[in-house]
């Protein structure tokens, strides 16, 4: 099953290429617990997704190199990317736990997990549940929730607003050191 995430989060190996107008795309098996983390070890490589991507890649490249007509790309331009990613001085200081589904295209961020003791835990977050506000502020995409998340501080008390199964569900819980 391939899904096809739509937003560009401007943070990750194709932003060069993206930057420089170069069209680039990003293939990705999924996430676990450690992903982004320095406990993400070789033993977590997804072998059996990495099978899967490599065959799509392979059958992408022989359409590619088979067209008559070069492939041609469309960029918003550098202004309206640069609009679009948020910058800030500082990276992200806290952590809040929540595994992102990066193929859900919201309203809200669907998390396909928490991290063990983690503040989304302990808020009761589960594999599921639509984040749609975090420290009183809405959050409709992935970027959304980064943004919020770069402006707190570890220690800090929020509230987080999530659906699960059609029901509305909120909690107060504090996040930690990243």
């Amino acid at each position: 099953q391939v899904e096809s995430v739509a937003d560009d989060f401007g943070s990750s190996d194709q932003k060069s290429f993206l930057d420089a107008q170069v069209p680039a795309v990003q293939f990705f098996s999924g996430v676990h617990l450690d992903y982004h983390r320095p406990s993400d070890t070789a033993d977590k490589i997804d072998a059996a997704g990495m099978v899967k991507v490599a065959a799509i890649v392979r059958e992408a490249v022989e359409y590619l190199a088979g067209r008559e007509q070069p492939m041609t790309a469309q960029f918003a331009g550098k202004q309206a990317a640069q609009q679009a990613r948020p910058r800030g001085g500082s990276g992200r200081r806290v952590s809040f736990g929540s595994v992102p589904d990066f193929a859900f295209s919201g309203p809200g961020v669907r998390i396909t997990g928490t991290t063990p003791g983690s503040a989304a835990e302990k808020a009761g977050l589960k594999k599921g549940d639509v984040i749609i506000s975090l420290a009183g502020k809405e959050v409709k995409t992935l970027r959304d929730l980064s943004t919020v998340l770069r402006a707190l501080n570890p220690g800090d008390e929020i509230d987080v607003r999530w659906l699960r199964e059609g029901r509305e569900l909120q909690a107060k819980t504090t996040v930690s050191a990243r």
